[in-house]
C-alpha cells in the first residue's frame, strides 16, 4: 500500500484519482441519503407537531392553536395557552353569573296561592273556599288574573294543591 500527501492510505493498485473520486461519491451518497433522512425525520416530526396541536384545539380558541401551528410552539405550550385563556374564559363567565345572581337574588319569590288575593286579607285557606269566593278573591286580584288565564284554571289548580295532585314550589304539601 502506498501513501498519499494527507496521509489516507490508497488500497494497493488502485490510482489516486479513482480512490479521491470512489470518496467524493461516497460522501456526496451518504450526505444525500442523510439529507433525505433527515427530512423525512423532520417532515413526520413535524406532521406528529401539528397533530398533536389540532388534538388539543377547544372550539373558541382557533387564532391560538393557528399562532400555534405558524409560530411553532410544541403541543405542551400550546396546551398551557389554551388552558391559561380557557381559565380566563372561565373567570369571566362566572363574574357574569355571579352579577346575574346578585341581580336576580333581589327579586321576590312568588307568592303562595292563598296570598294571590292582592285584595282585602282573610284567614280562610284558599283551599277551604268556595268557588265564589275563589271567583271573588280572582276578579279583585290583578295579580291573581296575571298569573292565571281564566278564573276556572285559577279555581282548578286551588282544588288539585288541596286534593294533593299538584305542589307549588317552596311550599309544604296540602294536608
Amino acid at each position: 500500500m502506498g501513501t498519499v500527501d494527507n496521509d489516507k492510505k490508497v488500497a494497493a493498485g488502485i490510482p489516486q484519482a479513482d480512490h479521491d473520486a470512489a470518496v467524493a461519491a461516497a460522501t456526496e451518497l451518504g450526505e444525500t441519503k442523510g439529507y433525505d433522512k433527515g427530512v423525512a425525520a423532520g417532515a413526520a416530526a413535524e406532521r406528529g407537531r401539528l397533530q398533536a396541536i389540532d388534538d388539543l384545539a377547544i372550539d373558541g380558541h382557533d387564532d391560538l392553536v393557528a399562532k400555534a401551528k405558524t409560530d411553532g410552539w410544541s403541543a405542551a405550550d400550546t396546551a398551557t395557552a389554551i388552558l391559561k385563556a380557557e381559565k380566563t374564559l372561565r373567570a369571566s363567565e362566572l363574574a357574569g353569573i355571579k352579577g346575574v345572581e346578585a341581580d336576580t337574588g333581589k327579586v321576590p319569590a312568588a307568592p303562595a296561592a292563598g296570598d294571590l288575593g292582592g285584595g282585602k286579607k282573610d284567614d280562610k285557606p284558599a283551599a277551604a273556599k268556595t268557588d265564589d269566593e275563589l271567583k271573588a278573591d280572582f276578579a279583585a286580584s290583578p295579580k291573581l288574573q296575571a298569573e292565571f288565564a281564566d278564573v276556572m284554571d285559577y279555581c282548578a289548580i286551588v282544588r288539585a294543591e288541596a286534593a294533593g295532585k299538584v305542589r307549588v314550589l317552596g311550599q309544604p304539601a296540602a294536608a
